[in-house]
């Protein structure tokens, strides 16, 4: 797509907007693959989905759709930004944040259910979100964090 359409379109999408949204609130397969686009829309490119977990989503939304099967209620993958804003806070002199903010027991949940999907981002952000204290975290997670180098004295 070329010339004042596509600057239009790239406008609005800077901008939040996603103009192709018009029709989708009625089609449960259309509102699956809007928040593939929406992911890749994301202002924040650390947060963009890879070319093979678009490759994935859409495989994954499709076979569902033509085997009749309804797909999962979907996670709000919109912490994901939300970690990664937290994450610019962080003064990298002192190692700490600078808006003392933590995440709730909701989002966390969240993280950790897409980390635990084999979402690399998610799990990134997550295993950051712990190191940096914007999580409590309840139990042993220890087998789902992978750690290499340095040990972390929770203590």
């Amino acid at each position: 797509m070329e010339g004042v359409e596509a600057q239009r379109i790239r406008e609005l999408v800077s901008h939040g907007k996603h103009p192709w949204e018009k029709n989708v609130k009625y089609d449960p397969l259309l509102q699956q693959v809007m928040k593939v686009v929406q992911s890749c829309c994301n202002i924040r490119p650390t947060i963009r989905p890879s070319a093979a977990s678009v490759a994935h989503s859409l495989l994954d939304i499709l076979t569902c759709a033509a085997a009749g099967i309804k797909n999962p209620q979907q996670i709000d993958e919109g912490i994901k930004t939300r970690v990664s804003g937290l994450l610019d806070t962080i003064n990298n002199k002192s190692g700490r944040a600078s808006i003392g903010q933590r995440l709730s027991d909701e989002e966390t949940g969240d993280l950790r259910a897409l980390a635990e999907q084999g979402d690399p981002t998610a799990a990134f952000l997550f295993g950051a979100a712990i190191w940096y204290d914007f999580v409590q975290v309840q139990e042993d997670i220890d087998d789902i964090l992978l750690v290499d180098g340095e040990e972390r004295s929770t203590g």
